[in-house]
């Protein structure tokens, strides 16, 4: 999502300077939002209306975000999921709690890397790279430059691009959130990342307390996840 800033009246302007809600003209709000469907092409985009009303794109991206198994975002935890359900509050439209959402800021903070933003992780595991913007691209869609919003709005559909490259390396050494072989039909034992068949046992695990797992390898996807005694007894027999 891209969003905008508070319009605040202000005597003076530095670095040691408090404002207070009641310096609030214009409340923030949110210009744009891009997604895409895993395994399509197509970005879609929303943005606020004429009168930089963002309600209407709410209601219309609500609906999306119901309809997803998972949710992934940078750094969404921290910042467009609660903008999102914040001006959703505002709005009046109810949103759902119990989204599954994916953060790949802090999939990336489990490694030594020496940035987690996401140009530069893009650029890094050579999936792409941000359009170049300023404060100014900003400030213009602020004046209703129509031209400016149509840029901000291939800004956030880039965005999305070089956000789903980034996942698909992350999620290569990540576990999965969703057992994706389960949610096709699958069994359990089934590949949880792709929900290929073709798998085979790596490892058995044992814990403090005596209970077996087993350590499994795809073979169409090459990640690793885990099964239970009782899935991977199934396995066997398949």
């Amino acid at each position: 999502a891209e969003v905008s800033p508070n319009c605040v009246t202000a005597w003076r302007i530095g670095r040691k300077i408090t404002l207070g809600y009641e310096n609030i003209v214009t409340e923030r709000a949110i210009i744009s939002i891009a997604w895409k469907f895993e395994g399509e092409k197509t970005v879609h985009a929303l943005h606020w209306d004429k009168r930089q009303n963002d309600c209407a794109m709410l209601k219309a991206f609500n609906k999306v975000i119901n309809s997803c198994d998972e949710a992934v975002a940078h750094y969404g935890d921290g910042f467009d999921w609660p903008w999102f359900r914040a001006r959703c509050l505002i709005n009046g439209i109810r949103t759902n709690p119990y989204i599954k959402t994916v953060d790949t800021c802090k999939m990336a903070r489990k490694l030594y890397l020496n940035s987690f933003k996401l140009d530069y992780l893009a650029k890094i595991l050579k999936v792409g790279q941000k359009l170049e913007t300023d404060y100014g691209l900003w400030r213009k869609v602020l004046d209703k430059d129509p031209a400016a919003l149509e840029q901000m709005v291939r800004y956030n559909k880039k965005d999305v691009e070089i956000l789903e490259g980034v996942y698909h390396k992350l999620a290569e050494i990540t576990p999965a959130k969703t057992h994706v072989g389960v949610l096709s039909g699958g069994g359990k034992w089934s590949c949880a990342h792709c929900g290929s068949k073709k798998t085979h046992t790596v490892k058995t695990k044992t814990s403090a307390l005596g209970t077996k797992s087993f350590q499994m390898q795809c073979n169409s996807c090459f990640r690793f996840y885990s099964i239970s005694q009782s899935s991977h007894d199934k396995y066997l027999k398949r």
